[in-house]
């Protein structure tokens, strides 16, 4: 185990990994690519949470009158309604009123009929506890209701939400800072309804810095966690049909018990097509109303969503990550397979115990961490063994001295040229070379020093050769090569080539004092040669090469396909 550790590719490897999660961690899950599953994926949890769990307390606390399509139908009215009928709301809600009305509808602008306007202030003056809604633009511009609205209102606070990149409602923004400031400049609707059902003035509202705190006659009755930007996240924990939503015509119609509405939060808000206040949540779809019931539930049982801190988190996917690249690393792929999976389960089981207190870190990067470092690590493995494999291969067939093809690789590939050649009439040759009285280099300078003419040698026929073209080591000082489509005054101008290069190469020895030497070639071309085996044109190369031997070195002799070899170049 510990020489595993202290290889090098395995060191290399664990860098890898390390760098790939850094990377993800710091620069890609901050990504909108990366983003959406994350979100989703968290979905999911609040999904599961949703149908496990019981219905939060204080639900009963809350009570939601709807403006449907059937209030529309039945009260013969399309929108947008006079605000008498909202006025005569409030008014059938006085004699048993609730803590506090929160009206999820805009007002912004002056009625068509101004005496409307006036109708609806005198009711809203009357009940003494109805919250209007303000918005921000998409210009970013704050939108309060029609003066004489806010001024008999209890208040106004701001009600849309932030929305993530999938365009989908997870949190709240619980108050609104100018530019200019560091100040709040208003706070959401949710907090002044919950200000005003624990009996808190709306003007002890404050912000130190990470709290938003209620407070009534010195006592703290609200301590609210939020984030630097005014946002906290949503635990959404009911649907609109969990809170019993009373479609507004029952209200106006007097369908509805006045006492239901006694010391409760009535939040009231549009359900119809026409308005489209209709949003993504992680549960699912859902009407602005009942966000504004999840927000207000949330704040009123201080059932607040933390998250583990970002240094935490970054260990932990740091840690799960190393975990299964060691799997991988030490394990079969089916046994590594295994142990991912039960890491991947108990990540998600734990995750999922943690999110039911309340507790989220990033569950999508978890697992994405997981099966990222399986998948990428079984591929650097194999990637890295097939490498391993070619090097290998490579180092069987090629000479550890010049670098060039061995003799047995070579004849396997003289013979595929030659039966290939055969079968289709193509063209190719093939040269013996050998160094001319290297023998006396060995005796004279010894054998590092012919070692050194060798590598050399090879170096000058690799530069001379092309890519196509087939060079090898034939045994000690001889070398030999195959020029596929080439003929026969093809392969003697190229040997001439290399003769010449070689006759005028100063091969390395002493400073000042370099070695000169030359080279014999032998060429064969097929079909010029004929030959039915392989064998016949070695031969004849050989025959061509004993003849520049013997007519004075230094020169190539082609083999002529009738009288032997006849064609020769270099000098006598």
């Amino acid at each position: 185990m510990l020489t595993i550790l202290k290889e090098k590719a395995f060191l290399k490897a664990v860098i890898l990994c390390l760098v790939c999660i850094i990377v993800y961690f710091f620069f890609l899950s901050q990504t909108r690519f990366f983003a959406v599953p994350r979100f989703k994926f968290a979905d999911l949890f609040s999904v599961v949470s949703y149908h496990t769990q019981p219905l939060p307390p204080n639900v009963d606390t809350i009570k939601v009158i709807i403006v449907d399509d059937a209030s529309y139908r039945i009260l013969k009215k399309s929108w947008p309604w006079p605000r008498t009928y909202v006025a005569a709301l409030l008014d059938k809600l006085r004699p048993y009123p609730p803590k506090v009305i929160f009206m999820d509808m805009v007002f912004a602008g002056e009625s068509m009929v101004p005496e409307y306007d006036t109708i609806f202030a005198d009711a809203l003056a009357k009940s003494g506890n109805v919250i209007l809604a303000a918005f921000l633009d998409p210009r970013g511009r704050y939108t309060v209701p029609f003066d004489i609205l806010a001024k008999n209102a209890l208040a106004y606070g701001l009600v849309n939400k932030p929305r993530n990149p999938d365009l989908s409602v997870r949190s709240s923004r619980l108050f609104i800072v100018p530019y200019w400031d560091t100040k709040p400049y208003d706070y959401s609707s949710e907090i002044k309804i919950l200000c005003q059902y624990l009996g808190a003035p709306l003007k002890d509202i404050s912000y130190d810095g990470r709290h938003v705190v209620i407070e009534s006659a010195g006592a703290i009755k609200a301590l609210i966690p939020v984030q630097k930007d005014g946002v906290i996240p949503i635990h959404f924990r009911v649907k609109l049909n969990d809170l019993d939503p009373i479609p507004f015509w029952k209200v106006y119609n007097d369908q509805v018990p006045p006492e239901t509405f006694k010391d409760k939060i009535v939040l009231v808000g549009s359900t119809a097509e026409i308005f489209h206040d209709v949003y993504h949540s992680p549960i699912g779809l859902m009407p602005g109303v009942a966000i504004q019931a999840n927000a207000v539930l949330m704040l009123l049982n201080g059932d607040f969503i933390s998250y583990i801190p970002k240094g935490v988190e970054f260990f932990l996917l740091l840690g799960l990550g190393l975990a299964t690249f060691l799997f991988v690393y030490f394990f079969p792929p089916s046994f590594a397979l295994l142990l991912g999976s039960i890491e991947t389960v108990v990540v998600l089981g734990i995750g999922f115990i943690m999110f039911q207190h309340n507790i989220r870190f990033d569950y999508f990067s978890a697992v994405f961490i997981i099966m990222a470092t399986y998948l990428g690590n079984t591929i650097y493995k194999y990637l890295s063994l097939w490498i391993e494999n070619l090097n290998l291969r490579t180092l069987a067939i090629t000479d550890g001295l010049t670098g060039l093809y061995i003799h047995r690789y070579f004849m396997l590939r003289m013979q595929n040229e030659f039966e290939r050649a055969a079968r289709y009439n193509l063209f190719f040759s093939f040269l013996i070379m050998d160094i001319d009285h290297f023998k006396n280099v060995n005796d004279t300078y010894g054998h590092q020093q012919g070692n050194v003419v060798l590598k050399h040698m090879s170096q000058i026929l690799q530069a001379q050769s092309r890519k196509t073209d087939f060079v090898a080591r034939y045994g000690g000082e001889e070398f030999c090569a195959i020029l596929t489509h080439t003929n026969l005054q093809g392969a003697v101008n190229y040997a001439e080539r290399v003769r010449r290069a070689v006759e005028a190469y100063e091969f390395p020895y002493k400073p000042g004092k370099p070695l000169k030497l030359t080279i014999s070639i032998g060429v064969v071309s097929y079909p010029q040669q004929k030959a039915e085996k392989m064998d016949g044109l070695i031969e004849a190369a050989d025959k061509a090469l004993y003849e520049a031997k013997h007519g004075g070195r230094n020169r190539v002799c082609a083999a002529d396909a009738d009288q032997g070899p006849a064609l020769e170049s270099g000098q006598k």
